[in-house]
């Protein structure tokens, strides 16, 4: 019931029983008034409606009445008026929405929830110096790097782009399904006589149809306690001698041993890897977005029961057993960048930097460039403000620009251009690398050779190598972001605006102040800290072709290595023997549990000797017979 639907049933029965004004009833009088018996029927009626509200008023006087004639003759007292019905209370999702709202509002004014009293403590002292409940104390908010679950999925980006049909009609395509897969497999898929098996869709990746069942060979296991658990990939010996012998096959140089092994290990993750990198190197797309998502399956149906990438909570140590899984996502928000899917390829870096706050493979480089291309530029500002494991993200060269950007986005003219004069500030040769990579755009005017030959920026010069790779990965990742037109003026006109004023920046520092902070993050040094770690070609959408004819000149399928050339056939045997050990594929069922299984099993297994169980079938010997 409304407030305006109380107000009138109150002044209703305030005519129908008047009181003095010289003696307000007692809080003891109206409970006793409302502790009457009411009239069931009251409470159903809408008083919404003027016939709804005669009927009730007509049955209140009829009841009083009827009250007044029944106590004459010694009946039980009556009602004196019938109780008021409590006052509706809002749906908790009106609720819920009403928060949403003041948060936001919060939100835009600047306002810290956490930091507020209210939020802070419990309860406050009344006037008469009790304790008064206040509001209680607000949920902690939801970490920056948590994951969205309903945008990580790549497939869910495309649906919401292009729509659902044209998702289903590239899923279709039999060339993309069903590359790598052998002849025979891709001519009875095309006849539409392959019998598919329906595997447990994934988190990150939908497995394909013609994938075989994960065959497991490792696992995740947990350690510490529940709120702050480390989580690392435990492998069976099956799955480490098949390991073994991949570092043969790497050793040998001949991707024909590596594909070998994975026609019998589908799922081992080195293997996984190398055949991605050479598919891509040679121009096939769709081959290696094979490798790189049946990879990322693998390593997700192997998570433990506790690991949530949702939390941002979930650690997971960089070890030599966890390496693939910090490669392969990495490798794959770079894949979905270049695909356009710069929302997904967001969530996944925020689920990289989640499980590890070290970076160990760069995440934070790069995170800022599609949070800017995802439309999410508060995340930005947060990152930056939030800090890291290495020190404040506002000392790279990348969320000092992008902090800039992002805030140009938001509409704040004035707080953008001054974020931009720090940028420009510290960091003069990153301005210089960027307009030179801009070239065709602006870069090579004259007002740009003016202001570049000033002596803010031609006297800049940099004694750290790490700074100057970081200068690197930050032209090569995010200068697609400056080539506008109207955002290369802007940056021109702040940065002659930093050549030409000697007044002190907006936040009361000198551009002296600024060079000392970043002398001090990035002291002189001869070798990079990132050597070896960074590369500013992983940075890049451009990916370097490596043509057919050049793979066997370098090698490849030759068997140069130094060591002797491995023998296919061999290579299938030492595999065959580890999927018995239960590393590359499910182990045959030995003749002891099948007898255990009943009499049947054991009439069969006695009609086929030769039959191995629970080994899989030799498609490539099917194919020679057909052939036959």
């Amino acid at each position: 019931m409304s407030g305006r639907q109380l107000n009138r049933l109150r002044q209703q029965l305030a005519q129908q029983e008047p009181e003095p004004a010289t003696d307000p009833p007692s809080s003891e009088e109206e409970e006793e008034e409302d502790s009457g018996p009411s009239n069931p029927f009251a409470l159903l009626q809408d008083s919404d409606e003027s016939e709804a509200e005669r009927e009730a008023s007509s049955q209140e006087e009829a009841s009083d009445d009827d009250a007044a004639m029944t106590s004459a003759v010694g009946a039980p007292p009556t009602k004196l008026a019938p109780a008021l019905p409590p006052p509706k209370q809002p749906s908790k999702r009106q609720q819920a929405r009403e928060e949403e709202d003041i948060d936001k509002v919060l939100a835009e004014l600047g306002i810290d929830q956490s930091t507020t009293p209210a939020h802070n403590s419990t309860s406050a002292p009344s006037p008469d110096g009790s304790q008064a409940p206040t509001r209680p104390t607000a949920a902690p908010a939801k970490p920056l790097l948590a994951v969205n679950m309903r945008v990580l999925k790549a497939s869910d980006e495309l649906k919401r782009m292009f729509g659902a049909a044209a998702v289903r009609e590239d899923a279709e395509d039999a060339g993309a399904a069903y590359a790598g897969a052998s002849r025979r497999i891709r001519r009875l898929a095309a006849r539409g006589l392959l019998r598919t098996q329906k595997l447990k869709p994934g988190v990150l990746i939908d497995p394909g149809e013609h994938w075989p069942p994960f065959d497991g060979g490792f696992t995740m296991e947990a350690r510490g306690p529940t709120a702050s658990q480390t989580f690392s990939y435990v492998y069976s010996a099956g799955y480490q001698a098949v390991q073994e012998l991949y570092k043969r096959c790497q050793a040998s140089h001949d991707p024909n041993a590596v594909a070998a092994l994975l026609h019998t290990a589908p799922y081992h993750l080195d293997a996984l890897l190398t055949m991605y990198d050479l598919n891509r190197a040679m121009g096939e797309n769709a081959a290696a977005d094979e490798m790189l998502h049946r990879c990322l399956y693998a390593l997700e149906m192997a998570w433990h029961p506790s690991f949530s990438p949702a939390t941002g909570n979930s650690h997971v140590d960089y070890s030599e057993g966890n390496l693939p899984l910090f490669l392969a996502l990495s490798q794959y928000a770079q894949c979905l960048s270049r695909r356009g899917l710069h929302r997904s390829a967001l969530e996944v870096s925020k689920l990289l930097l989640g499980l590890n706050s070290e970076d160990p493979t760069g995440a934070r480089f790069s995170i800022d460039y599609y949070a800017l291309r995802a439309g999410q530029h508060r995340l930005v500002l947060g990152l930056a403000a939030q800090g890291g494991a290495g020190g404040s993200m506002a000392l790279f060269p990348n969320f000092a620009f992008s902090s800039a950007l992002a805030r140009r986005a938001l509409g704040a003219g004035g707080e953008a251009d001054d974020a931009l004069l720090r940028a420009v500030a510290t960091f003069p040769t990153a301005v210089t690398a960027l307009v030179a990579r801009a070239e065709g755009r602006g870069g090579r005017t004259p007002a740009w050779a003016q202001t570049l030959g000033r002596p803010f920026f031609a006297q800049a010069a940099s004694d750290s190598a790490t700074l100057d790779h970081l200068v690197e990965v930050f032209v090569e990742r995010q200068h697609l972001l400056w080539k506008p037109p109207a955002v290369l003026e802007w940056l021109h006109g702040q940065c002659e605006r930093a050549a030409t004023s000697d007044a002190p920046l907006p936040d009361g520092l000198s551009r002296g102040d600024w060079a000392a902070a970043r002398e001090a993050a990035y002291p002189p040094c001869a070798v990079s800290a990132y050597r070896g770690v960074l590369r500013a070609a992983d940075f890049s959408d451009a990916v370097a072709r490596l043509p057919p004819e050049e793979v066997h000149g370098l090698g490849l399928g030759a068997g140069n290595g130094g060591l002797e050339d491995l023998d296919l056939a061999d290579v299938e045997a030492e595999l065959a023997g580890a999927a018995r050990a239960g590393g590359g594929g499910p182990a045959p069922i030995p003749g002891e549990e099948l007898a255990e299984g009943g009499t049947l099993r054991a009439l069969l297994r006695s009609f086929l000797p030769w039959l191995n169980a629970g080994e899989q079938p030799d498609y490539e010997g099917a194919e020679e017979e057909e052939r036959e």
